[in-house]
């Protein structure tokens, strides 16, 4: 399946932020990812993924057109709050990728390369431990967005 992912040409699997410790993130939704990049790194861009899901251990919560912050309560996952923590959870429940379906998610960074409407839309999400759950198709980078090569890419 093709995902996006919104940051660096470095890939992180560790997460960022409140998000240390989940994993890769990724949307099926470009301007949701094009919400997250920091146009002010150097190295901020766009990056188109296939996640090969046969390579997946993995768990799906549909979240019916709700935000990030309201989980869906799940045997076994109801004292999760966040999408961070079930992840963490299903980490520990011995997956290595969580899918979030119909979540709306975006970071609510104000700028001129992406539709807020559109970044608000649910929309399906995934998050993936391992590189070789994937593969970078294309990427583009911020400041003019011409089409970088997979040799580009820092992971």
């Amino acid at each position: 399946m093709k995902f996006y992912h919104g940051g660096t040409t470095t890939l992180n699997f560790g997460g960022y932020g409140h998000s240390v410790g989940t994993g890769l993130w990724l949307t099926q939704n470009k301007d949701t990812a094009i919400s997250y990049i920091d146009h002010r790194k150097e190295n901020a861009c766009l990056i188109q993924i296939d996640v090969d899901l046969s390579k997946c251990n993995l768990i799906t919560f549909d979240y019916k057109g709700k935000p990030w912050s309201q989980p869906p309560k799940e045997k076994g996952y109801e004292d999760c709050k966040t999408t961070d923590e079930l992840v963490r959870q299903a980490k520990k429940n011995g997956y290595d990728a969580v899918m979030f379906k119909n979540v709306s998610d975006m970071k609510g960074t104000f700028n001129k390369k992406f539709s807020i409407v559109k970044a608000a839309q649910p929309s399906t999400n995934i998050v993936i431990t391992k590189e070789d759950q994937m593969k970078v198709l294309t990427g583009w980078y911020w400041k003019d967005l011409p089409i970088i090569t997979e040799s580009h890419f820092n992971y």
